[in-house]
């Protein structure tokens, strides 16, 4: 699953906790019904596809065919259309920086972002 996920996406993690909600950042896209969660954007930004991660688990983890095949199916030349992160140094970030520096990356990689919601950890 990591050789796919580094292959065609741009992987972002973004804090959701009681501390910090990122509620400005989150306008911008569905209603997220629980957490963890995952959005799909293009790499102009462009939401693609909103998934909730229960579907894709199995037991206490991802279910690795069930998450390769949401994989392929949102990859860069499919069909429907390094990681980084919201941290630095260890620091939380804003959210909304960086997602504008990830954008540049995704471009650049020619790959497709995954939003990753979730509490840190």
């Amino acid at each position: 699953m990591a050789a796919a996920l580094q292959q065609h996406y741009l992987i972002m993690k973004v804090n959701y906790s009681d501390e910090n909600r990122n509620e400005e950042f989150l306008k911008a896209y569905p209603k997220v019904p629980a957490y963890p969660h995952f959005f799909v954007l293009d790499s102009d930004g462009r939401f693609l596809h909103s998934q909730g991660t229960a579907e894709l688990e199995e037991g206490r983890g991802y279910d690795e065919n069930v998450f390769l095949a949401f994989l392929a199916k949102w990859q860069p030349g499919a069909q429907q259309a390094p990681t980084g992160d919201a941290t630095k140094n260890g620091e939380l970030r804003d959210a909304e920086e960086a997602l504008a520096e990830g954008l540049e990356r995704a471009r650049a990689e020619n790959k497709k972002v995954l939003i990753h919601l979730s509490a840190p950890g």
